[in-house]
């Protein structure tokens, strides 16, 4: 299974989840299930996500596909 790329934007930025959960305005558990492909990310929570780290939206809303 690939990891998330929010996992990895966290692990190269040494972010914990928690913090980037406060720094998004997302609640902490539904972080870790987006990083844990327990759940997708509704459309708002992806454009947070990528106006914050830079990942691209297509790449938030279909991580584990292989581009």
């Amino acid at each position: 299974m690939k990891i998330h790329p929010l996992k990895i934007y966290c692990l190269k930025n040494r972010i914990k989840q928690k913090e980037f959960a406060k720094l998004s305005g997302i609640s902490e558990i539904t972080i870790h299930r987006i990083v844990n492909y327990k759940t997708k990310a509704s459309k708002t929570s992806v454009k947070k996500i990528s106006n914050i780290t830079g990942i691209p939206i297509i790449d938030l809303l279909y991580p584990e596909e292989e581009k």
